[in-house]
């Protein structure tokens, strides 16, 4: 195990034990974006750069502020004081570091040399990448790599995260259902809050 992964995994755990322990709701919907961001950044580490633009997008960019407009829209954060300022702003700041870290280390983007879009590895076996350019036409006959490694290498991975942001998407809505009605002129039953 590399030091950045050790890294990774250390910050993943503070940020947890830090979401814990803090009775703040929109400090804790912060910092589950922030563990979004290191898990993508541990994908990334794992050469898994689609699952990781994923993660940072989905977990730590939609689904964030997707939290944060309900906790807005419905007014359930708790506001009462906390001493909880410095040991989030310690968290962000050593996330800061590590992603300058991870980020200065990352090839080229496009670079055919680099590990994602290498055919084949040290030992003349085929990588990931290989194995899918040689063996996609042959397996599956969709002539796009990326229908075919989604849709059918790892359909059920897709139809279980495709599960997963619809059950979100439809939770979502009914929280919000009152205002939607209210925004196109309908009367909402209460204030809309629960």
């Amino acid at each position: 195990m590399m030091l950045e992964h050790v890294g990774i995994l250390l910050l993943l755990v503070a940020t947890a034990f830090a979401a814990a322990r803090l009775r703040k709701t929109m400090m804790v919907a912060i910092l589950f974006g922030i563990f979004s961001l290191l898990v993508a950044t541990m994908y990334l580490l794992l050469e898994a750069p689609d699952v990781a633009i994923t993660e940072a997008a989905v977990g730590a960019g939609i689904s964030t502020l997707v939290i944060i407009a309900t906790l807005l829209h419905t007014g359930k954060h708790d506001d009462r004081p906390h001493k909880g300022h410095f040991l989030v702003l310690g968290m962000v700041a050593c996330l800061g570091l590590a992603l300058m870290l991870v980020m200065h280390q990352l090839p080229p983007i496009g670079e055919a040399d680099t590990p994602v879009n290498r055919l084949t590895d040290a030992n003349g076996d085929l990588t990931a990448n290989g194995h899918y350019q040689a063996s996609t036409q042959r397996d599956i006959g969709v002539p796009n790599m990326v229908t075919a490694v989604l849709a059918s290498y790892r359909g059920y991975d897709t139809m279980g995260e495709t599960a997963v942001v619809f059950t979100a998407l439809i939770a979502v809505l009914l929280i919000l259902w009152p205002g939607i009605r209210h925004l196109f002129g309908g009367t909402p039953k209460g204030d809309g809050h629960a």
